[in-house]
């Protein structure tokens, strides 16, 4: 195991409690996706190094075999570990019992918004209709979906931190919109089943998530700037750099879910945001290069000329989602900006290099 995600998965179980993970088996779409990998990861690692004879199975779900076999291949022999080689939208034959199902296959880079709208789509709403179906069958004891942010809409609006109980509006007829739209969908199927099945589905509408294993071109500006560290170049703000957003670490994020798997309320939905790490594109440039990095003596470079900009204060995109309903369930994100960043790039010092 990479040396930094086997230091998260230490500082994941001080705030979770293992013993809910005894003897039970889970089921996890999206494996070799950055959140589904991590959370195999921890499960994997409890047995190995917490849990005995009460370990937990696990299940773990890909379209892509190659990809599963190669980063999952120290536990192919594992009896407790076995991979599930389909679409999340075909029907899933598992005969073992099903406690926990975790729904995280869905494309989430805006590049593959344009280029596959209806794969997007599909896996949210008839993979999530699909899954919610087998956890009626299997009388499963708690089932996550893994939604987003984007289910609000248009938040620029808002004048008020976004709560739960939120929304603003959403474009159908725009084809980046076939993700927050799926999502949407996919969090109503949730709550239909809950209330028609008593299905205990549990949703997270998660924020801008980074860590070990993210896709470095997947287009977003976070994985942009780590790609550059990396290889020693400048960075590259390639708009204004004002909007801010809430950067959350891995470890962090993986906390909140298996907190909302096991303690959330069935029916309800839990936003998932860092708020103190809440920057600019242009500060968190600022932080990177000149604080974090400093040591690579790289360099800010956008469009403009204007030489302050990568610690401008303008007011754009002030807007932030309201953590506080997650908070209550005990969630408190402890890695700042400057470790998280640390982590993710040496992750992949002995793995990436071009």
């Amino acid at each position: 195991m990479n040396h930094i995600i086997l230091k998260d998965m230490e500082y994941i179980i001080k705030y979770i409690d293992v013993e809910m993970f005894k003897g039970n088996t889970f089921l996890i779409t999206g494996a070799n996706g950055l959140l589904g990998r991590y959370m195999v990861e921890l499960l994997m690692y409890i047995n190995n190094n917490i849990l005995d004879k009460d370990y937990c199975k696990i299940f773990a779900l890909s379209r892509n075999e190659i990809d599963l076999k190669k980063k999952f291949s120290r536990y192919i022999d594992k009896k407790y570990f076995e991979i599930i080689v389909q679409n999340v939208e075909d029907n899933i034959y598992i005969d073992d019992k099903i406690d926990y199902i975790i729904h995280a296959a869905s494309q989430a880079n805006t590049e593959s918004f344009k280029i596959d709208p209806v794969g997007t789509l599909s896996a949210n709403t008839i993979g999530t209709y699909n899954l919610l179906n087998f956890a009626k069958r299997k009388k499963i004891k708690s089932f996550l979906f893994l939604s987003s942010g984007a289910v609000y809409g248009d938040i620029s609006c808002a004048i008020e931190p976004v709560k739960e109980n939120h929304y603003y509006s959403l474009n159908p007829l725009n084809i980046n919109s076939c993700y927050a739209e799926g999502k949407k969908m996919g969090e109503n199927m949730c709550y239909c089943f809950y209330k028609q099945f008593s299905i205990p589905s549990k949703i997270v509408r998660i924020g801008h998530t980074y860590g070990p294993g993210i896709n470095l071109y997947d287009g977003r500006v976070f994985s942009d700037f780590v790609r550059n560290i990396i290889n020693d170049e400048n960075l590259i703000i390639r708009s204004s750099g004002k909007a801010k957003r809430p950067f959350c670490y891995i470890a962090d994020a993986i906390v909140a879910f298996y907190l909302v798997l096991f303690k959330g309320n069935s029916g309800e939905a839990y936003n998932v945001v860092n708020n103190n790490c809440y920057v600019s594109i242009n500060e968190l440039a600022d932080i990177l290069v000149n604080k974090v990095f400093k040591e690579k003596k790289l360099k800010i470079i956008g469009k403009e000329e204007d030489i302050n900009r990568a610690t401008n204060k303008s007011n754009l995109g002030l807007t932030v989602l309201d953590s506080n309903k997650i908070n209550k369930l005990g969630w408190i994100p402890k890695i700042s900006i400057d470790e998280g960043f640390k982590r993710t790039v040496e992750s992949f010092y002995n793995n990436y290099r071009k």
